[in-house]
């Protein structure tokens, strides 16, 4: 009897580690699936920047106009590069300590039964989580923010130009892109935060 419930005792540890590794796993992917809608978004607003500045083309040259758009541009880039400085933040922190994580996780794998291995790796675990709140606040807070300079910029450049129906189409868009990237960020974000409470809950187990 006793083999047999060291046996199945075996077995719901090996379960549990198998599982840790998929959650793992799964962390990875979505940080990556992170990275890649960002710097999506970023492409995206370039694309719709440049369009609104073709549009703009065929308007009477003025010193509004070049305000208008230098504004736009400025704004444009600055917001791009401060969201990739956000997506580059985040990577660092989730890979952070990665070493000592999977050598963590290796003696935890080896030894399922040695509670200050198991310690370690939880240790590591709520050091990413915490880690990772304040740069994916920041990250949501900085396309909110980004938005807003953008939709301000556009509101004023549409205002100015109220008969080119192309632009007031492309200011739309631009608006409809950036709402979109929040959503999808902020889902991103949630969707990071669940693994790594997917994670402690299976070590914890």
């Amino acid at each position: 009897m006793s083999s047999m419930i060291q046996l199945l005792e075996s077995r719901v540890l090996f379960s549990s580690i198998a599982a840790f590794v998929g959650d793992g796993a799964q962390l990875a992917t979505d940080v990556g699936g992170a990275r890649a809608d960002v710097l999506q978004y970023a492409k995206t607003l370039t694309g719709d920047v440049r369009s609104i500045a073709a549009d703009t083309r065929g308007l009477p040259a003025s010193s509004e106009k070049r305000g208008l758009l230098n504004t736009l541009r400025t704004d444009g880039l600055k917001s791009a590069a401060v969201l990739r400085a956000d997506v580059r933040s985040i990577v660092t922190v989730a890979t952070s300590n990665g070493k000592r994580t999977i050598a963590d996780a290796i003696h935890v794998f080896e030894h399922p039964t040695n509670l200050t291995y198991i310690a370690r790796l939880a240790s590591d675990i709520i050091a990413i989580g915490s880690g990772l709140d304040a740069p994916l606040a920041k990250l949501q807070s900085d396309v909110a923010a980004g938005r807003s300079a953008l939709l301000a910029d556009l509101n004023n450049l549409a205002a100015a130009n109220p008969s080119d129906a192309a632009l007031q189409s492309h200011v739309q868009q631009i608006g409809a892109d950036s709402q979109s990237a929040i959503d999808k960020l902020t889902a991103d974000g949630q969707t990071i935060q669940t693994d790594l409470q997917s994670l402690g809950q299976t070590l914890g187990g």
